[in-house]
């Protein structure tokens, strides 16, 4: 037999779950009902909606939020939860038996000596007293022993002659308007009860697709540490491998400054050896003494005015490839490789080329970089030695050219443009780079960028506007033109142009600083979007190999835009 603490247990169980209010967490006084079924305190609601919603029509449910319309007299004229009340009542009683040692709480409705559970809770209790708000208070104190389906109200017997009369008002006896609402609700039940089902399931779907984002979360994340590993060894390695290289070349290049500094200090000291003596013999030797020194002196005087000035074998006059973010005085071409991930920018007024291992014109060959120096062509390899150069016309021709463009076509040919003849020349890739075809323009070619179908989209800085070229017939033939605008007016410069399989992109400003544009082109020159803004003054633009960054050549800077 269960002991007296053992019922007080199963009371205390009971009331937690069903009998105390959730607000002030004591048993309900007078419990209201909300619309959607929860039940609370009449004081509770009161200063809940007082504290709160004084001034407003509903009252949200403190628990699920949903929202319920009070009456004309609020929270007071809300449905009072009868049942909730009764079943309180009941179990104040159970907890006064409860308190002798030997209780044991037995359930009232189901098999005798069964002990008293929660679910005990959800069956018809019918041993407490009717409550007084179940009479008529209009009618001397009648039982209100019919239903208005009409006005849903439960009403006494004078009710249903003098406020519900027939045939306005549809009445039924309580009983039978009880048995066929329950009945009425056990399809809302089985409904209700599928809804419940699936939302069951979904709430599954939910939990297990949370676990797959964070499992793949965790491999995404354990990917990028290992990836992060990987190009910090490559970082590293590459690191090391540039630093000794520079300690070669500046060891390799201090030797020949050493035996060349040898050589100029020998021959210094042999010429002033020389000029001192011949100077002391011109001043103070006699006439016959001179004269009979005078031809060595001559002949020496010629051998030495007749030596040239010693050269630096080994230092070259061509761009510095500097490796590293360093400033810019005018950064202008740009160009990207994918393997080892560089970005490659001429700094033209430093006569340097920038290497960006992280993030005049110049363009990528295989293995390499193709620089245009306004004269001539030169091809350096991928350790930034130079491989080969070629001039884009005759020797006749060279000091009228200003080769500012240079881009390779699909087939391997190198496409260079002349902004100071308004041409383009096509080279045939290798050491020569002998020269193609010329092909005149009607633009200058300040910018070049080759297209899938081999179309050369151009951009002439001055003019403010941009072509596609057709030049497999030997000629350039148009295909279409654009002038950009920037608020509805042409633009000032049209700079760097680069494509991809989305379009054109062509770089714009209206001739001041921080007024840069990227403008977004489909392949016949129909405007799509403005991508960036804001530039200081942008020249040059290419895509990074992956295709997804696009890097700006932006006159002090060089800047990186994500797509996304």
């Amino acid at each position: 037999m269960a002991t007296g603490s053992s019922v007080r247990s199963t009371l205390e169980q009971i009331s937690g779950k069903h009998l105390e209010c959730t607000i002030c967490q004591e048993k309900h006084k007078l419990p209201k009902v909300l619309d959607c079924q929860h039940s609370f305190c009449e004081e509770c609601l009161l200063t809940y909606h007082n504290g709160r919603y004084n001034a407003e029509p509903n009252i949200p449910c403190p628990l699920c939020r949903q929202e319920t319309v009070l009456p004309v007299s609020g929270v007071k004229g809300l449905k009072t939860n009868f049942h909730l009340a009764g079943l309180i009542e009941e179990f104040k009683l159970q907890e006064k038996v409860a308190c002798s040692a030997e209780a044991k709480l037995l359930c009232q409705v189901c098999d005798k000596g069964n002990e008293a559970k929660d679910r005990c809770l959800d069956w018809k209790v019918s041993m407490t007293k009717q409550p007084d708000e179940y009479t008529c208070h209009k009618h001397k104190q009648s039982l209100k022993q019919f239903y208005c389906k009409t006005c849903d109200e439960l009403i006494c017997q004078a009710c249903t002659v003098i406020d519900h009369s027939k045939p306005n008002h549809d009445i039924i006896e309580t009983g039978n308007a009880s048995r066929e609402y329950r009945e009425s609700l056990k399809n809302d039940f089985s409904a209700l009860g599928r809804i419940i089902q699936r939302l069951g399931l979904s709430l599954q779907d939910t939990i297990e697709a949370k676990k797959v984002v964070k499992d793949k979360t965790a491999k995404s994340r354990k990917e990028v540490q290992h990836r992060a590993v990987e190009v910090i060894a490559k970082v590293k390695a590459e690191e090391k491998r540039l630093l000794n290289e520079i300690t070669t070349q500046e060891q390799e290049q201090n030797k020949r400054l050493d035996e060349h500094e040898k050589t100029l200090s020998t021959m210094l000291q042999r010429k002033e050896h020389s000029l001192q003596t011949s100077q002391a013999v011109t001043r103070n030797a006699s006439d016959l003494d001179f004269l009979s020194l005078y031809p060595v002196i001559k002949k020496d005087m010629d051998k030495l005015r007749g030596q040239p000035t010693p050269k630096m074998v080994g230092l070259k006059s061509h761009p510095v490839f500097v490796q590293s973010k360093d400033e810019f005085q005018s950064a202008r071409g740009i160009a990207a490789a994918a393997e080892p991930d560089e970005i490659a920018v001429t700094d033209w007024k430093n006569e340097r080329v920038i290497i960006c291992d992280e993030q005049a014109d110049v363009t990528t060959v295989p293995d390499g970089w193709m620089v245009a120096s306004l004269r001539v062509v030169q091809v350096y390899k991928r350790d930034r030695t130079l491989a080969y150069k070629f001039k884009t016309a005759s020797e006749s021709e060279v000091g009228e050219t200003k080769i500012q463009s240079i881009v390779v076509m699909n087939n391997g040919n190198i496409i260079a443009g002349d902004t100071k003849r308004k041409v383009l020349t096509v080279h045939q890739p290798g050491k020569k780079g002998k020269l193609i075809r010329t092909i005149p323009l009607r633009i200058r070619p300040d910018f070049l960028a080759v297209l899938n179908n081999d179309w050369i989209a151009i951009s002439d800085c001055e003019e403010g506007l941009a072509g596609i070229m057709d030049i497999s017939h030997n000629k350039a033939t148009t295909v279409a033109y654009v002038q950009p605008t920037i608020v509805g007016k042409p633009v000032k410069h049209c700079a760097g142009i680069c494509s991809n399989s989305s379009g054109i992109y062509i770089a714009v400003d209206t001739g001041y600083v921080n007024t840069g544009h990227i403008h977004h082109y489909d392949s016949t020159c129909q405007f799509v979007s403005c991508v960036v803004q804001g530039l200081y003054n942008p020249l040059g633009i290419t895509f990074k190999a992956d295709g997804q960054q696009l890097a700006v050549a932006d006159q002090y800077s060089v800047k990186i835009y994500h797509k996304v």
